[in-house]
Formats: structure tokens, sequence, C-alpha cells
């Protein structure tokens, strides 16, 4: 996950604001944030949401109050993800669908109005947590959003609608696209399937792995390398026992 000035403010805001709170299986709930956030990769706005998205919605806390503290596109983010007082949950899935934008062949996303927001307006520039550069290119409607009929649903602060592009990481992402989809890559899946993705399986099934039980980044490591160490000594005993079979079957005969 991304560690840049912004995300550090979000993580604090959502650590106060779920201060006393834990989820169903008693477990504080900036847990859940944190895992939510971590799924959202680089991209730093995608982290703030996740980060703050249910502060909204479980706290007192009002959105209109935060709106000179962030950037327009992540306030219209985290209404959109606030489900209101009184609103049935059909009602707040409708209204998520609802928020789907389509693309233009080059990427650019198109407005329910039918505009494109394909307007370069500068690049937006943060570090990831190893140092690399993350850049990202903001992107707006030609017009502003001038005599859009849906401006005050689209968004609620700001003076019109503005969306960040990474288009380095998307050309990477169309190369391993690419890669997938070719046959070696099938092939390779394949073999991460029977051999990676399974011992993560009998770890969580199994072994019962489901959530670390210690805390703080030392000791998760700490207790992922010693289940680690206990699989492969696990994997080396049965390879032990065949082998042992074997070496007895040959034998006997």
């Amino acid at each position: 996950m991304l560690r840049t000035e912004r995300i550090q403010r979000a993580a604090t805001f959502a650590y106060n604001a779920h201060l006393h709170q834990c989820d169903k299986a008693g477990y504080p709930y900036i847990f859940h944030l944190a895992e939510v956030a971590e799924l959202m990769g680089e991209d730093e706005e995608a982290v703030i949401v996740a980060l703050m998205h249910d502060a909204f919605e479980d706290t007192d806390l009002q959105l209109r109050d935060f709106s000179k503290e962030w950037d327009p596109d992540i306030i219209v983010a985290l209404d959109l993800l606030t489900r209101k007082d009184g609103q049935s949950y059909m009602d707040y899935i409708a209204q998520i669908k609802k928020s789907q934008w389509k693309r233009t062949e080059e990427g650019f996303l198109i407005c329910p109005e039918g505009r494109v927001l394909d307007q370069y307006e500068g690049d937006s520039t943060s570090r990831t947590r190893g140092g690399n550069l993350h850049i990202s290119q903001m992107y707006a409607e030609k017009g502003h959003c001038e005599g859009c009929p849906r401006r005050s649903q689209c968004f609620r602060f700001g003076e019109y609608r503005r969306v960040g592009k990474n288009v380095v990481m998307e050309e990477l992402q169309r190369k391993v696209d690419e890669n997938l989809e070719s046959e070696e890559g099938k092939g390779l899946c394949r073999q991460r399937s029977s051999q990676v993705e399974g011992a993560f399986g009998i770890l969580k099934q199994n072994r019962g792995m489901t959530r670390f039980k210690r805390r703080g980044l030392k000791g998760v490591r700490m207790e992922f390398l010693l289940n680690c160490l206990g699989m492969n000594l696990y994997k080396y005993h049965l390879f032990w026992l065949k082998q042992r079979a074997c070496n007895s079957t040959g034998k006997l005969n």
C-alpha cells in the first residue's frame, strides 16, 4: 500500500473515527479498513477512500465538514459510498450501479451526459512505500461541466469534475493481461494454482491460519515465517515417508 502524507492523514482520521469500534469477530474495526485499503494497490485516492469510507456512515461525523480538506473526487467517492439515513439497502446498491461510467476506446471516462473527460490538466505525484514515484494524469471535461443538468448530482464540492488516470500503470496492466492470455502465461497460472495457492489453502483451511495472532509487523512476520517453516517441514516429512515406502517396496521385491 502507498504511504504518502495524505494517506497518513486519512489513516489517522479513520483510526480516531473508529477508535472504540470492533468488527463481528471482535477485532478493531481499523483492521478491516486497512485490508480494504491494501487491495487498492498504488492508487492514492482509492486508498484514501478505502480508509475513510465507513466513517460517515458509522459515526456522527458529517462529510460536508471535511469538504475543504480533501479533493473533490475523494469527497464525491465518499458521498457515493456512504449509505444515507433511511436509505434501503437496494436503493444504496442502485445508487452505486448508476455511478458506473463508460469509457472511450482510449480509456477516457464518459459521463452520463455523454461528455468525455479527456482534457489534460497536469500531473498528481506521490511516492510508494518503496520510494517509487507514482504519477497520475488529471483529466477534466473541456467545458468544465458548464451547463450540465447533472452538475449538482455529479459532485457537490469544487468547480468541476476531475479524475485521475495513470497512463503508465494502465499500459503495464495491458501488458500483464497479454502475458496472462498467452499459452505460456496460462501454463504458469496453472502451475501457480497447483503449487503455490494449494499451500496457502492448506494453511488456511487445514491449519486454521485465517488471522494473525501477533501484532506489529515484526510479530506478524515471525508468525508467518514460522507457519511457512512448519509447512515446509510437513511437506518434507511426507516426501520422506513416500521415499521410505518406495525403498521398502523395492527391498520386498
